[in-house]
């Protein structure tokens, strides 16, 4: 039977911060900044601000007075229900 010295010794990989950060997921993964979701769009911040006054835009999410964000699958839906089909040509 082998001895304990004779075992290879286990790959130690070093503590870094980095890979702490890559391996744990956000809490806001799943949703969008104003700014994000208006360059996916590409339209202006204020316009985002506009719709949300008309309640014509996508659903939002406001947190306090100023922060809005955005939850990744209700715009999609959104985005979804604003297709149309094409007209047909006569």
């Amino acid at each position: 039977m082998p001895s304990s010295k004779d075992a290879p010794e286990p790959e130690l990989v070093p503590f870094c911060e980095e890979t702490l950060h890559v391996s744990r997921q956000s809490l806001l993964d799943d949703f969008l900044t104003q700014e994000q979701l208006a360059n996916e769009l590409n339209v202006t911040q204020r316009t985002l601000q506009r719709w949300a006054e008309l309640r014509i835009g996508p659903p939002l999410i406001a947190i306090g007075r100023t922060t809005r964000i955005y939850k990744k699958s209700s715009v999609l839906a959104w985005l979804s229900a604003r297709e149309r089909k094409p007209r047909s040509s006569r």
